[in-house]
């Protein structure tokens, strides 16, 4: 069976980049007879590291989809009608799209699947898009891959049910994928601890509250900064807070002013750090060394960062919304995420309580050991191969 794969999201240093680079290599390693190739942009191609054993079909276009996709930006007709036409010569039994972000009209003949990972975009739009016109072509570009598609996969059981709500579609029509956690992320020992402190300024004995992910709107880090400050009312004042992500360089919609203006707004600038894009060896690092994840969002298809956390024993304090309850379980203490004395309340149990967070840890370490990009990739392989059948 010849696979077409999207992998134009490669280079993405967010969600649905990890998510592609992590799932094609499983299914690279994975795919016996099977013939995998990877349709990217010449921008792609020419910096990233593919898995051996696959073939890569380079397609010449104006713009990178990571950046032509992005909140500010639209795609050219003739860019996607290239991709289209080099699917077209490539004469695959089927394609799949690891994150409708990158989607491109496909040949009907040719049977799709395409990965809907959540539907924040359609549910909080405002924080999304920084202009009507970004979520008029994203509403577009998502109508017609579900016109295209003969499947649709998603990441967890919650986004399956809210894509069937929100697009009229039945629940069978959605098959759940789920995600991975790649062997790098591990307890790290106390020397690769300490480098990740040193590199970023924090004190040895400073508790960590870590924050993985985009400085985006929809995360609700201002909301998070605000019950810090309640925190530090009640006299809870020994923590440093670390935002991981990307700054300068993504592609998505930004409330980076908007945090570091609420950060001034509650004097906590001497508390929180900003350390910008972290590679992985890094990141193991800084989950280990953590007193504790925040995820505070209101609404996630999945929750990497959660799972990745876990898997490094660290405890996890989210929001109880989305499918985050799904991913940590027993791992960690759930708030309202708009109930910032509740968030507050949340973080202070998990500063606390010693034993709360021992146990924590060691449940969390076990349901990370859940999630295996092997396990996702021989998921999606089960799928195409059914719906190739019906070409």
């Amino acid at each position: 069976m010849k696979i077409a794969v999207d992998a134009t999201c490669w280079n993405n240093r967010r969600g649905f980049g990890r998510f592609t680079r992590e799932l094609v290599a499983a299914m690279a390693a994975a795919r016996g007879d099977r013939e995998l190739v990877l349709v990217v942009d010449e921008q792609t191609a020419a910096s990233a590291e593919f898995p051996a054993g696959v073939e890569v079909c380079t397609v010449q276009v104006s713009e990178a989809p990571i950046e032509a996709a992005s909140a500010e930006s639209s795609r050219s007709l003739i860019d996607l009608w290239r991709f289209r036409q080099a699917v077209v010569r490539l004469e695959p039994d089927v394609i799949f799209f690891p994150a409708v972000y990158s989607f491109f009209p496909v040949p009907s003949d040719i049977p799709t699947l395409v990965t809907i990972h959540d539907v924040i975009a359609e549910t909080h739009p405002d924080q999304i898009f920084a202009s009507t016109t970004a979520r008029w072509l994203w509403n577009q570009k998502v109508q017609a891959a579900l016109r295209s598609s003969n499947k649709i996969a998603t990441v967890s059981q919650n986004a399956r049910l809210r894509i069937a709500k929100e697009f009229g579609r039945n629940s069978d029509e959605i098959v759940v994928i789920g995600e991975g956690v790649d062997e790098r992320f591990q307890r790290q020992d106390i020397a690769k601890q300490a480098a990740a402190r040193e590199q970023f300024g924090i004190a040895a004995d400073e508790p960590i509250l870590l924050y993985v992910g985009g400085i985006s709107p929809h995360k609700n880090l201002a909301a998070l900064i605000r019950s810090l400050r309640l925190l530090a009312d009640r006299g809870a004042t020994d923590w440093r807070l670390v935002l991981a992500g990307e700054v300068d360089r993504d592609s998505f919609y930004s409330a980076h002013k908007k945090v570091r203006s609420t950060i001034r707004d509650c004097g906590l600038e001497e508390r929180v750090v900003f350390t910008g894009y972290v590679d992985d060896q890094t990141l193991a690092a800084l989950y280990s060394a953590a007193r504790m994840l925040v995820l505070p969002s209101p609404d996630e298809g999945f929750g990497l960062p959660a799972a990745e956390a876990m898997a490094c024993g660290a405890p996890v304090a989210a929001s109880n919304a989305g499918a985050l309850p799904e991913v940590v379980g027993g791992a960690g203490v759930l708030f309202d995420p708009l109930d910032e004395n509740a968030m507050a309340a949340a973080i202070e149990q998990l500063l606390n309580d010693d034993e709360l967070r021992a146990g924590c840890s060691r449940i969390g370490v076990e349901r990370a050991k859940q999630h295996r990009w092997s396990t996702v990739a021989d998921k999606v392989f089960a799928e195409l191969e059914r719906i190739a059948g019906t070409r």
